[in-house]
């Protein structure tokens, strides 16, 4: 029979912001050290990452993270990543667009997923389909932390298709947005490679 101090133990164990929250990898210093940061990550985007802690908001530059990790990723992306890695992209995408309907889904992850869901339907070589996930994407979140990858996607779905004029287009639509938004002219010149 457990006793009391050991029903708090556990009460406090679990509510334990370690043990619950998302953890993330930077360094600031030419990957000379990694720190790490824990806390609720709220937003991600091709610019920044913003992670909610005892100690405030804070906002790290992409380019400096080394890793994020999620304490409470869905269950259906953990679903639709194992359907992926076992290259059953149909059951994947079942699984992913399972989790977008979920009411409960927590915010940051849509944007993961709507990616996954596009790369998945590419991998399937349905390539005008995937090009249309890429563009919901870059719609809804136009501020994606997949940005410069969407458009490289979408490019070799059009690749795929044997468009080369479709795909020299969305690489220059490409450049045009990540320009547009202030992202790293390096983006821009690996488009041009």
């Amino acid at each position: 029979k457990a006793s009391e101090v050991d029903i708090i133990f556990l009460v406090l164990l679990l509510a334990s912001p370690e043990l619950i929250a998302d953890m993330i990898r930077w360094t600031s210093e030419s990957g000379k050290t990694t720190r790490e940061e824990s806390g609720d990550i709220i937003s991600e985007t091709f610019d920044e990452v913003e992670v909610k802690s005892g100690g405030g908001n804070k906002k790290f530059k992409q380019k400096d993270v080394v890793s994020i990790s999620y304490s409470n990723q869905h269950p259906q992306m953990t679903e639709g990543q194992k359907h992926e890695d076992q290259s059953n992209y149909s059951k994947a995408v079942d699984a992913y667009r399972k989790a977008l309907g979920d009411a409960k889904l927590k915010s940051v992850f849509k944007q993961h997923i709507m990616f996954r869901i596009a790369w998945c339907i590419q991998a399937s070589k349905k390539y005008d389909e995937a090009i249309a996930e890429y563009d919901k994407l870059l719609k809804e979140i136009p501020n994606t932390k997949y940005l410069y990858e969407a458009y490289l996607n979408k490019s070799k779905c059009a690749l795929g298709k044997t468009d080369t004029k479709l795909a020299l287009d969305i690489l220059e639509q490409g450049k045009t947005h990540i320009k547009s938004v202030g992202m790293e002219d390096k983006f821009i010149y690996e488009l041009d490679l």
